[in-house]
């Protein structure tokens, strides 16, 4: 359930972003001074003339999602009253822009377009691009560290929750009570979803298969060569989802949580890179300490209210037993 190869080669998976359809061209081209976007956000923060440029690199396709969300909440430069993040992706782009500019970074920024994330870590190398637009697994191997520096968690461990995701007619699945009835339920992942894999091999179900593609995930548990696998929590409040023709349904009253840290790398090539990382961790610890942090990762689905209180089976003292 890697969002990047995760994070993602990128490999579109069921850790969906709403992306946009539109066709604007962004290539090359500057989409806002960050002076306008902190009258869009509503900071009040004041900064000098001078501002270092910063360039988010992103799919095409989402760097248009996020330009959307702006156009959209924004009233002459200013964000609309109770405007908030309509998916993750607009959420962590929001969270850094929010982070760096309350440590008191002054910058501006561009959205270059790269297809994928090795293009990404190429562009960060040549010092063609500074950040990505969206946060990454800290011990994703697709991770050049001689090329990021990596920030604090945005996430941290266990706070990335996740459903037990069973086939709608697996009625000993979805009988399943607590931790011991959960271990000896087939599980499936996709290979390249390294923290659900390590997340999954810590509480050590009877088997784990390992596939290709979410697709295939769902083909396996269709067919009952696997009885669960794990999959975010998002659409209806019953958390029943339609995949490839399939429904999935998580088993209730229960949840895991993954045990690995969301974070955003930065390019070291940008002669300031050591004073944007430490900015943007300043900027992180302000806003979880102000509560601002979870408030927007819940506006961007996160932390859905209706699982609010299903206990986790994997977390310590939290886990159901």
């Amino acid at each position: 359930m890697q969002i990047s190869a995760l994070f993602f080669n990128i490999e579109v998976t069921h850790r969906l972003h709403i992306f946009s359809k539109v066709r604007a061209k962004l290539l090359g081209i500057t989409l806002v001074c960050i002076g306008n976007l902190i009258a869009l956000l509503g900071t009040g923060l004041s900064f000098a003339d001078e501002h270092s440029s910063l360039r988010f690199s992103g799919e095409q396709a989402k760097l248009e999602h996020i330009q959307k969300w702006i156009n959209k909440n924004s009233d002459n430069g200013q964000l609309k009253q109770g405007a908030q993040p309509v998916s993750r992706l607009t959420a962590e782009f929001l969270i850094q822009v929010r982070a760096l500019e309350a440590a008191g970074f002054n910058f501006n920024y561009e959205l270059i377009p790269s297809p994928n994330w090795a293009r990404t870590s190429r562009q960060a190398a040549q010092n063609q691009i500074d950040l990505s637009v969206e946060s990454y697994w800290v011990d994703s191997p697709n991770i050049d560290h001689s090329v990021f520096w990596l920030s604090e968690a945005v996430l941290k461990q266990g706070e990335t929750q996740v459903g037990l995701f069973t086939y709608e007619n697996n009625h000993k699945a979805l009988a399943a009570k607590n931790l011991d009835d959960v271990r000896k339920l087939k599980h499936v992942t996709v290979k390249t979803w390294h923290a659900d894999i390590n997340t999954i091999e810590a509480y050590n179900p009877i088997a784990l298969q390992k596939v290709d593609s979410f697709e295939a995930m769902i083909r396996v548990l269709k067919r009952g060569r696997a009885d669960v696998g794990l999959v975010e929590f998002f659409g209806e409040p019953d958390f029943r989802h339609n995949h490839f023709g399939t429904i999935i349904q998580a088993i209730p009253n229960m949840k895991v949580g993954l045990l690995d840290e969301r974070v955003f790398a930065v390019s070291k090539q940008h002669p300031q890179s050591k004073q944007i990382l430490e900015a943007l961790n300043r900027g992180i610890s302000l806003l979880r300490k102000n509560g601002e942090l979870k408030k927007m990762l819940s506006q961007a689905g996160y932390y859905p209210k209706e699982v609010e209180n299903w206990p986790y089976i994997n977390l310590g003292t939290k886990a159901a037993q």
